[in-house]
């Protein structure tokens, strides 16, 4: 019910609690405040969301990067990078192929290459795994 109050300060300090306490629950009325006429909601509702790490926020999220406020866009892709998933991965690609302003294409490089970093790193990690555990 906060997130459709109509003091916006109510709305974003309602998207911040949801993203705290990290309840599934949250994760439709937050893709939902992803698009609040303020722009304080929406980057709260994105933080909140990369807080609960539901897959399910995934193409809200990458719609987000498409939104008029930078600071959105910044943090939808700051929470994408989070998911580090060679299927986002892939989705994010597609979006850089679109006509986008300088602004979503800085954050979606950065948050391409972060995420490229973080499989590369775990892939380093599972090659040194070893290949037969039953020694150890």
């Amino acid at each position: 019910e906060a997130l459709k109050d109509e003091d916006s300060g109510v709305r974003w300090r309602a998207a911040k609690a949801l993203g705290e306490i990290k309840s599934p629950e949250a994760v439709k009325p937050l893709m939902e405040a992803l698009k609040d006429e303020d722009y304080d909601v929406r980057w709260r509702a994105a933080l909140a969301l990369g807080e609960i790490e539901s897959p399910q926020a995934v193409k809200p999220l990458i719609e987000a990067l498409q939104d008029e406020d930078s600071y959105v866009k910044w943090r939808a892709a700051e929470v994408l990078e989070k998911f580090a998933d060679p299927k986002i991965l892939s989705l994010l690609l597609r979006e850089w192929q679109k006509d986008l302003d300088e602004d979503t294409l800085r954050y979606l490089i950065e948050c391409i290459s972060g995420m490229d970093r973080k499989l590369r790193q775990e892939k380093q990690i599972f090659a040194t795994y070893p290949k037969d555990r039953t020694r150890y």
